[in-house]
């Protein structure tokens, strides 16, 4: 996958695109016959292998696709228009290197998550996120890592804000990050995000034992216009790798059931921090 917001936005038009074709039952061909296109032009758009597309180009295809829908028409304009804008995050390029995950978790409208060892980023507070970067990066780079990981959480509020189920293993709230008063506050940060309308955190408790997440942390992140722009990502030390096979999101859907299916309810979550864990750290 490529690493810049714009390729995230190329992909969800570009699999649109593509999907209104098909689902009309016409072949590339037709549709540059249809267009007066050269064919190579309808397969460039369908790749996302452009720099700027022209919206109007991609109006005059929704006309030949049968679009009558105000909103869909009106989505794939606006997707048009932004494949020429950058991204928030491309300030912190200096930081994120080749990672593209930034940019798929700001065009995201749902994610869904495991994490076994450390809060999930979007739920961090400023202390504990700069307690996990202490002996690996000098205070200056603590420092802009802290402010983008506090960026991404905006995502969480204001209009349309991204949609959260996110699954943490008790292991990772015992650890005392950064000491027991920043711990302290991380708990009691993740009880108060658990009353967003838009997110739902559950606890899987030690005493479950062995569970289907013990293979190891993942994500899931939907988009816009259906399932089959869904992207598994699995972070690992240097950045992660991202899975878009249909086989492969089927996976982990299902696994993300069982994981869930493992975990206590986003009720009973905010009451076990509060209740059981908060109680427990000792100054």
């Amino acid at each position: 996958m490529e690493a810049s917001g714009q390729s995230v936005r190329h992909r969800q038009l570009a699999n649109e695109l593509r999907r209104l074709r098909e689902a009309k039952g016409l072949s590339t061909i037709d549709v540059a016959e249809h267009m007066g296109w050269d064919r190579t032009k309808v397969n460039r758009i369908e790749r996302g292998q452009w720099k700027r597309l022209n919206p109007q180009d991609v109006r005059a295809l929704a006309d030949c696709y049968g679009v009558s829908d105000h909103e869909h028409r009106e989505a794939l304009m606006g997707m048009a228009r932004q494949t020429k804008l950058k991204g928030w995050w491309e300030r912190y390029s200096d930081l994120l290197g080749s990672s593209s995950y930034i940019a798929l978790e700001s065009e995201a409208t749902c994610l869904r998550s495991f994490e076994a060892l450390v809060v999930p980023g979007l739920f961090q507070t400023a202390d504990y996120a700069a307690a996990l970067m202490q002996g690996r990066c000098d205070a200056s780079v603590i420092g802009r890592r802290t402010e983008l990981r506090l960026t991404r959480q905006r995502h969480l509020d204001g209009n349309n804000p991204l949609q959260v189920r996110s699954i943490v293993d008790e292991a990772a709230l015992r650890k005392l990050v950064g000491g027991p008063a920043v711990m302290r506050a991380q708990l009691h940060h993740l009880v108060a995000a658990n009353e967003k309308p838009n997110v739902e955190l559950h606890i899987i408790p030690d005493s479950v034992g062995a569970h289907p997440g013990t293979s190891g942390q993942f994500v899931i992140l939907d988009f816009p216009f259906g399932p089959d722009a869904s992207v598994v990502f699995l972070e690992n030390a240097h950045d992660g790798l991202y899975l878009e096979d249909r086989t492969d999101i089927e996976r982990y859907n299902e696994l993300f059931k069982e994981v869930l299916d493992s975990s206590l309810s986003s009720k009973e979550s905010s009451s076990f921090i509060t209740n059981e864990l908060i109680p427990k750290i000792v100054d």
